[in-house]
């Protein structure tokens, strides 16, 4: 299977109650979603919230980092991006992560 598009999504979102962390109160998340598309017409989702503390990405990096990857990804076979995404977003867990799980709900299987 290969992956033929992808679609970013940045989503913020008030907190009906406050986050409070021991160095930040936390109003609003934003959340990155993304869509990916399998040339066998399947289609998967995935979400990060990324958060002060939790790592130092923030949501402009990980966009950042996804459109940088992305045409490198787009049009190759899902096994082969695998080892892309971890050879090129060693230091982006959280966009690893994201990609990761997109293509794992769009096959209906663990596959990395």
């Amino acid at each position: 299977m290969k992956l033929t598009a992808c679609d970013i999504y940045i989503c913020e979102i008030n907190l009906v109650q406050p986050y409070v962390l021991s160095f930040d109160t936390v109003t609003y998340i934003e959340s990155i979603v993304i869509r990916v598309f399998l040339d066998d017409k399947s289609v998967g989702f995935a979400e990060v919230v990324p958060l002060p503390g939790y790592s130092e990405e923030t949501s402009a990096s990980i966009v950042r980092d996804l459109k940088n990857v992305l045409p490198d990804l787009i049009g190759n076979d899902i096994q082969d991006i695998h080892k892309q995404i971890l050879i090129k977003l060693k230091n982006s867990p959280f966009v690893r992560s994201l990609l990761f799980t997109a293509i794992e709900v769009a096959t209906k299987k663990i596959t990395f």
